[in-house]
């Protein structure tokens, strides 16, 4: 695991932004996209990158896979995860909708949608697999206590999930329920960016980067993963409680943190 340290959230956003046309310049063409309030600047700021650097992009075999959706939930609610993707990424750059993909929240057979979308993912395979972390350390919207062998399910979310999502929803409560892939769908990447700022998240960055690893935090599944890089920003880490001690967690894990 290798953890990078950003003095601000936009220089995360920006670094995340160029990794992600790395990559995609490197051969990767499938990619796992999440949501969110760390994921606006990120796409904004690699939006800004197509329009600049890559305007020729030949995007015909770029194909892209969504964590998540809110059961009841489609396309044109705009507290989707459809919309957010839409508003944020796939409006603004010549990505044919068609390669987009993202799971159903509107159909009438949950456990169907889980197993289809499950088996798209998985047959098609996922280059880079882009993370968030949730407060309570779930990852896409899997929450404490979800097995590592969970593939795509139905979860309903909890109370602290709910509280961290309520700003989406200004005039009435978020969905109970959503569609994720699970934390084995998710380890199925060969590589995997997991995002992190705001001083909000630093009780789950430590349980994930140096607590037991195990359900109890979700997150903590990607220290067994080969080929995971962590963004943060200085303050998020400073509140985490492991600055100076970067020697100390363990030879598999590398801290970069640039001076100011």
């Amino acid at each position: 695991m290798k953890i990078r340290i950003l003095e601000t959230s936009e220089g995360v956003a920006r670094l995340v932004a160029g990794r992600l046309w790395q990559d995609l310049e490197g051969g990767a063409r499938r990619l796992g996209l999440a949501t969110g309030r760390t994921m606006v600047e990120i796409y904004r700021e690699f939006v800004a990158l197509a329009r600049d650097r890559y305007r020729d992009w030949d995007w015909s075999t770029i194909e892209t896979f969504n964590l998540d959706e809110y059961v009841g939930l489609g396309p044109k609610d705009k507290e989707s995860f459809h919309s957010f993707m839409e508003s944020h990424l796939f409006s603004q750059v010549p990505l044919p909708m068609r390669q987009t993909y993202l799971p159903d929240g509107l159909t009438k057979d949950l456990d169907q949608e889980c197993e289809r979308y499950e088996t798209l993912v998985r047959q098609k395979g996922l280059d880079v697999q882009l993370l968030g972390l949730g407060t309570n350390g779930h990852i896409g919207f899997n929450e404490p206590g979800t097995l590592f062998t969970a593939r795509t399910h139905v979860v309903t979310l909890s109370q602290a999930t709910l509280e961290q999502n309520q700003h989406d929803f200004a005039h009435r409560k978020p969905p109970s329920q959503a569609l994720t892939m699970g934390i084995e769908t998710i380890l199925s990447a060969k590589r995997i960016i997991l995002v992190a700022t705001g001083v909000s998240k630093a009780e789950a960055l430590y349980e994930t980067l140096v607590g037991p690893v195990g359900p109890q935090c979700p997150a903590s599944a990607l220290r067994l993963h080969r080929d995971v890089s962590v963004y943060l920003d200085r303050g998020l880490w400073k509140h985490v409680g492991l600055e100076g001690q970067e020697d100390d967690m363990g030879p598999e894990i590398s801290v970069e943190t640039p001076s100011p």
